[in-house]
């Protein structure tokens, strides 16, 4: 199941942060290539995310690294390839 999100071209820091994680069964290769079949009845799954940032209302609150006069942590060089990269690749 795969649903369509719309792509907002907008770079962080400005677009919100966000994770996509498929769920896959995996048991074709680690179960031997299929000779063992999985039995799931006797399995626990349990998984956590706590997310320790802050909000998007929070940025009064935010401070620049002092690293880069940019305010971004990032040398003129690091940001120059990082729009370039930008400009050919979205990650979804």
């Amino acid at each position: 199941m795969c649903r369509s999100v719309e792509v907002e071209v907008v770079a962080f820091p400005r677009r919100p942060m966000w994770v996509y994680v498929p769920i896959w069964d995996a048991s074709s290769w680690t179960m031997n290539d299929g000779k063992y079949r999985a039995d799931y009845r006797f399995q626990h799954f349990v998984a956590n995310f706590i997310a320790r940032g802050c909000t998007a209302t929070s940025l009064t609150t935010f401070r620049p690294p002092p690293s880069s006069s940019a305010g971004f942590g990032l040398i003129q060089l690091q940001r120059a390839a990082m729009e370039l990269t930008s400009k050919f690749i979205i990650i979804i």
